[in-house]
């Protein structure tokens, strides 16, 4: 059943192809955040880590949190999940905690959960995303593979500003500065 949904998801994707390259996007911020930071149009300018794995998808997704990083600026990253200490060995100059009791002064946070401690966190996700105030955002891997991530996706999407969905994760950013918008993006 979650492989025919995959598929689904590939295919309104590939039907969507033109916001993939920026076209019909009318806000310039998202504009500049598809082309130049999930797209990494601007290649020379980051200065990734170097990535010791041989999983080339891991490292697309730390280098796109890099990238986020860089644009966003956190003081410190909440990251839930079974990468999440490859991610803090990857990225070594922002502070990226494990504890829910430090969710409130992250205004990144990153969700990569495979198991039943989803259901655990939800309700204080749900809750940091009602009460932190000014830009913040939260990346959720696998959210077309994996029922429990994509159920996280559908609880909080209705919630932020702006939802960008690049088929193997998805991006929610919680602005009220932001035009509203849902952009979906091919890997």
């Amino acid at each position: 059943m979650l492989i025919k949904h995959y598929y689904k998801e590939r295919l309104k994707h590939a039907i969507r192809f033109r916001t993939k390259r920026g076209f019909g996007v009318h806000s310039p911020y998202m504009f500049n955040l598809i082309t130049n930071i999930l797209r990494n149009r601007k290649c020379n300018t980051y200065n990734y880590p170097p990535f010791t794995y041989n999983d080339s998808g891991e490292r697309k997704l730390f280098q796109l949190t890099h990238r986020l990083k860089e644009h966003i600026k956190p003081e410190k990253i909440f990251a839930m999940g079974a990468r999440s200490e490859r991610l803090k060995n990857y990225i070594k100059d922002v502070k990226i905690t494990t504890s829910l009791s430090d969710i409130d002064s992250c205004k990144f946070l990153w969700i990569d959960i495979f198991n039943t401690l989803l259901d655990d966190i939800t309700p204080t996700i749900i809750e940091w995303c009602n009460e932190y105030e000014g830009y913040h955002a939260i990346l959720i891997t696998n959210i077309n593979k994996i029922a429990q991530q994509r159920s996280m996706w559908q609880i909080l999407a209705p919630k932020a500003k702006v939802k960008v969905e690049m088929m193997w994760c998805g991006l929610l950013i919680f602005d009220t500065k932001l035009q509203p918008g849902s952009y979906h993006l091919l890997p």
